[in-house]
């Protein structure tokens, strides 16, 4: 997260806006192509090898996917390289033919990078991400620095301080793994995988137009110049959102271990525990951005980007659903739901879209946030609604009553104006009125307190064996 911002840095006072949304274009078409090429085997892939303690099957499962991964990326490269003049005039000749180049690399080392973290997920090796996302982060940043500033390579220089991380991600994804990869496809194993996965890929598609046809909507009407705006706009809570994936890596797998032996109270308290932390720290975060946004864009982004402020306090609400749905939604895939999100994603998707070629058009990147916004909140009722059919009980008012206790607040600042002592005393009140009404808890300030310590205890045995 903080690498990422650090980067934006650099493409704001480094770069054109015109030259960075052409680049946002260039991670559209490689995310695009990544969606398909997956066929649903990520998620389910993690599903399975945590399901099972046999070594001999995680290694089948491992190496089928492995084997189908690669070909799949080797087939959308070459299907790329046959027809990379049709891509270029698809795209309006907005993202430079010579950038275009590069996508077929990317896609096969993405590919497969993605899938070595699933993998990484269901073998439980979470110090192993941490350590794969912080060497990509560092080494991005590095060569983001030296490739824009002293090189003046512009785009290509974005290019390479991708595409060279994700190769090292990749070795060291390989050595985590430590499965001993073997030339082993096992075609009942692929079955089983497939079979299970077919409906979330449809979902993953789904997510992805969901995600990035603003991005395309809003290229069509107002060209790079207004992507690169909205791409500022995104950056942090998108950056929020790569990092409360870290818990969802957590989350996922438990879920699956405790639907193994039945345990629904725990499920739902887990659940429960889940949406209520995640409304009241959303909470936090958009006052925060309410009252600092204008000032941090002016201060870190330069002026240029001071249109971002309002879709980015926007985007930081939409956050708070996103990890919402996030929550509910792997819990259904945990307990064997997994068609029902994409039932539920089909619906979101519709609103959404529709809502994007009205609302674009009217309020430009704003639009696009609103949009999104709408379709999470329709569909809110509809992931309570099938996990309380299996059992699962999920409390409304868990996430509801600190989402109303924020609109509140933010509603005091059409009152009063923006200001740091408002900004403080807002966040204050925010805080002691969620503690007073049980959405803050004493165990969640214990569990607070007992974390922190630990952090500063192992700061003070470094900095003493210094």
């Amino acid at each position: 997260m903080v690498f990422g911002i650090l980067c934006m840095l650099v493409y704001a006072r480094w770069m054109s806006q015109e030259e960075y949304g052409g680049f946002v274009l260039l991670q559209v078409l490689i995310s695009l192509g990544l969606s398909f090429g997956e066929l649903g085997m990520d998620t389910v892939t993690t599903r399975f090898i945590a399901g099972t303690e046999d070594i001999r099957e995680r290694r089948k499962i491992i190496n089928t996917g492995i084997i189908f991964r690669a070909l799949s990326m080797v087939l959308i490269c070459i299907l790329i390289f046959l027809f990379d003049d049709n891509l270029y005039q698809l795209m309006g000749g907005k993202v430079p033919q010579l950038l275009l180049l590069y996508l077929p690399a990317f896609l096969f080392v993405e590919g497969l990078l993605d899938y070595y973290a699933y993998i990484l997920q269901g073998l439980l090796k979470f110090k192993s991400l941490a350590i794969i996302n912080f060497t990509y982060g560092l080494t991005s940043l590095i060569l983001t620095v030296i490739l824009v500033i002293p090189l003046d390579m512009g785009a290509h220089g974005l290019v390479w301080a991708r595409l060279v991380p994700n190769i090292l991600c990749l070795i060291i994804s390989i050595m985590a793994v430590q499965s001993g990869f073997r030339f082993e496809f096992d075609l009942e194993w692929f079955k089983r995988l497939f079979k299970f996965g077919l409906p979330l890929y449809g979902n993953k598609l789904l997510a992805f137009a969901y995600s990035r046809a603003d991005t395309l909507v809003i290229g069509y009407f107002f060209g790079p110049a207004e992507i690169a705006i909205y791409e500022f706009a995104r950056r942090i809570p998108e950056s929020i959102e790569m990092l409360y994936t870290s818990f969802i890596e957590v989350f996922f797998p438990y879920i699956t271990n405790l639907f193994s032996s039945k345990q629904f109270e725990r499920i739902s308290n887990m659940v429960n525990h889940a949406n209520r932390l995640t409304a009241f720290l959303g909470g936090l975060a958009v006052i925060l951005s309410f009252g600092l946004g204008d000032w941090f864009f002016r201060v870190f982004f330069s002026e240029q980007y001071l249109p971002s402020v309002p879709p980015f306090i926007a985007l930081m609400v939409v956050l708070i659903f996103i990890a919402l749905d996030s929550n509910m939604g792997y819990t259904l895939v945990a307990i064997g739901e997994q068609e029902k999100p994409l039932f539920i994603n089909i619906i979101r998707f519709g609103i959404v879209l529709g809502s994007y070629f009205i609302l674009i058009p009217m309020f430009q990147v704003v639009g696009a946030v609103i949009a999104s916004l709408i379709g999470l909140a329709v569909v809110n009722p509809l992931n309570v609604f099938f996990l309380r059919r299996k059992q699962v009980e999920v409390s409304i008012s868990a996430y509801v009553k600190p989402l109303f206790l924020l609109s509140l607040g933010l509603a005091l600042y059409f009152v009063y104006e923006s200001n740091i002592i408002i900004d403080l005393v807002f966040l204050v009140m925010f805080t002691v009125i969620s503690f007073n009404s049980g959405i803050l808890r004493r165990e969640d300030l214990q569990l607070f307190q007992a974390e922190a310590g630990k952090l500063i205890t192992r700061f003070n045995r470094r900095f003493s064996h210094e």
